[in-house]
């Protein structure tokens, strides 16, 4: 594997854990929501959308959903860049 290839693959790899990060966060601030309006430790499906949509309107959660954001455009990128590269072959060894 290039150097270059797998340096993309690095920085994949920490974009992934940052992005995984803020999206169990985002998940669990909608489900928070979601417990809010319904009232119920377990609120249905429509609770969950109502949920969500209350976490893309709350203004404390803007720095949130823009880190998301970002870190979901820059995975995106490296993955588009590694790609460019061509990226790991299947069977390649050493």
């Amino acid at each position: 594997m290039e150097k270059a290839l797998l340096i993309l693959v690095i920085i994949q790899g920490l974009i992934f854990v940052i992005w995984a990060r803020c999206a169990f966060r985002a998940l669990f601030a909608a489900q928070g929501f979601a417990k809010e309006i319904s009232g119920s430790s377990f609120p249905g499906p429509f609770d969950f959308i109502k949920g969500v949509r209350s976490w893309l309107a709350d203004p404390s959660t803007v720095k949130e959903r823009w880190f998301f954001a970002l870190s979901s455009v820059a995975l995106i990128g490296v993955t588009i860049a590694v790609a460019a590269t061509g990226g790991p072959s299947i069977g390649e060894v050493g």
